[in-house]
């Protein structure tokens, strides 16, 4: 049986590349250059054989206690995985309860969170707050992006902003719908079909504050995987001074490079 466990928080820049079963898995997290001396972002992985999940938690700064909040919500899905097996049917249960145990801080700690969850190559796609998704085909043309929980994020989907043009929006730090909320308003994708050349992108807005989605696109659907991956690093490690928002940073890039 093959199983991968995996999950960070790390404060320095740390990035690999590991394959799980027909897919290959590039990982990257790193804390914000000035704004504060802790990362409040997280990212996990979990796989047994043909199933897995992974995900990012973005603690949201203006809140106390970001870092908790991020850390229970994504070792709260890691950790109902191991338990309780790939169910997409309560998997929103699973995120009602970590939800309860980040308002049981009782300091108003708050948390975006964005997961993947595979069941034997059928995708499914759970968000709440501004962290993205991306999924494309063989051609880099998107297939699924989920829809930020933000006045901007919603001003895209409804085509008046465009993606450039949200980037530098005055309200984009403003997010709708957070795990810490009394009330929750989840988006969960159907079941997509996650078929060979495809590729995944689910990160922290680290890297789509800074990058529009028709830049990503070009690089996660394109040319070699590991090639993809180490420009998406380049990307995220570029100089504050060449970067629209000083942020933690973070992302899973998965691409299925084997077929049955």
């Amino acid at each position: 049986m093959e199983t991968k466990e995996f999950y960070s928080q790390s404060k320095e820049v740390e990035s690999g590349v590991f394959d799980f079963g027909q897919y290959r898995v590039g990982h990257y997290i790193r804390k914000n250059v000035e704004k504060s001396a802790e990362n409040e972002d997280s990212i996990y992985f979990y796989g047994v054989d043909d199933n897995w999940v992974c995900g990012v938690s973005d603690g949201v700064g203006g809140h106390p206690r970001g870092k908790d909040a991020s850390e229970i919500a994504s070792l709260g899905v890691l950790n109902y995985f191991k338990k309780n097996g790939f169910s997409h049917q309560i998997f929103l249960r699973n995120l009602e309860s970590v939800n309860e145990k980040i308002r049981d801080l009782k300091v108003g700690a708050k948390t975006t969170h964005s997961a993947a969850l595979l069941k034997k190559h059928d995708l499914r796609i759970y968000s709440i707050g501004d962290s993205e998704v991306l999924l494309s085909n063989t051609k880099g043309q998107l297939i699924y992006s989920n829809i930020p929980q933000s006045p901007v994020g919603y001003g895209v989907e409804a085509g008046y902003l465009d993606q450039s043009e949200a980037l530098d929006d005055p309200q984009r730090h403003l997010v709708n719908h957070l795990l810490g909320d009394e009330v929750l308003r989840f988006e969960a994708s159907s079941s997509i079909s996650f078929k060979k050349g495809y590729s995944l992108l689910i990160g922290s807005d680290g890297i789509f504050d800074n990058h529009d989605h028709e830049k990503l696109l070009d690089i996660i659907g394109g040319g070699a995987f590991d090639e993809s991956f180490e420009n998406l690093c380049k990307l995220c490690d570029e100089k504050l001074t060449e970067q629209r928002k000083d942020d933690d940073v973070s992302f899973f890039f998965v691409r299925r490079v084997r077929s049955e």
